[in-house]
């Protein structure tokens, strides 16, 4: 069997579940997935079951697994509140309308049991990825919550708000960083980013404040190095003398 968890009506709670892993020191260091206890179902139970289980837990979306706890799909509540909207379609919208998109709606709406309902399993989380490469997940698939698996099966749940939790640890850093580690850090990060257009920009540090000069792409870019040159542990202000060259031509040609 799986060595997901799942729970029965009688022991599941509002409460928030027990997180497995979690915590970081810096947002710079690498920091353990926050990986949530999963709560799963099978595709043969009844809708009820999800409609009760997403209102007394703290996810928007719970993983569909067969017997050997591997994913075969996803219950979202955005699939359940299907069978709260108007059935009712104007002529036109339903000539146009994809045949295979309104069969798929009428399952989810009318549906009995999870097998019904449920969509294509998501792309998940291998249980060893770090922290970024879960955020990448969440954001390319625009999703709350995706199942974490080990060896094809669900050991747990990362949401997007578990990683926003990691944001609210202040960033450790050398307060007392020198000038020239300053001018460093910033060409080292001016060599490291792909939209950085002119990476041999004049760099300068006097008492904490780094100095930029030079030509770049756009405003944004330059709007970017200046966030770039702040995150410095030990920037305590940044001069700003890049140039745009959006700006040379609108002057010149």
């Amino acid at each position: 069997m799986a060595n997901s968890h799942t729970l029965s009506r009688d022991t599941v709670s509002a409460a928030p579940l027990r997180r497995l892993k979690g915590g970081a020191t810096t947002v710079r260091r690498p920091a353990p997935l926050p990986v949530t206890e999963a709560v799963t179902l099978h595709p043969e139970e009844p809708i009820l079951r999800a409609i009760r289980l997403l209102n007394r837990t703290c996810f928007s979306a719970l993983p569909v697994v067969d017997p050997e706890g591997k994913l075969i799909g996803l219950v979202t509540e955005n699939h359940l509140l299907t069978r709260l909207q108007s059935r009712k379609r104007s002529w036109w919208a339903t000539l146009f309308a994809d045949p295979q998109a309104l069969a798929r709606e009428y399952r989810r709406a009318m549906g009995r049991v999870v097998s019904e309902v449920m969509g294509p399993p998501p792309i998940p989380i291998p249980a060893d990825a770090s922290v970024q490469v879960a955020a990448d997940l969440l954001t390319r698939q625009g999703s709350r919550d995706l199942p974490v698996v080990a060896n094809e099966c669900v050991t747990g749940m990362v949401s997007a708000p578990d990683l926003l939790a990691l944001l609210e640890v202040p960033e450790v850093g050398p307060a007392d960083r020198t000038d020239a580690g300053l001018v460093a850090e910033m060409k080292n990060r001016l060599a490291t980013e792909a939209w950085v257009s002119n990476r041999g920009l004049w760099v300068e540090a006097a008492n904490g404040v780094l100095f930029l000069s030079g030509l770049v792409a756009d405003e944004e870019e330059q709007r970017a190095l200046e966030t770039m040159a702040r995150s410095i542990p030990g920037c305590v202000g940044v001069d700003n003398h890049t140039f745009p060259k959006t700006a040379l031509r609108g002057r010149w040609m």
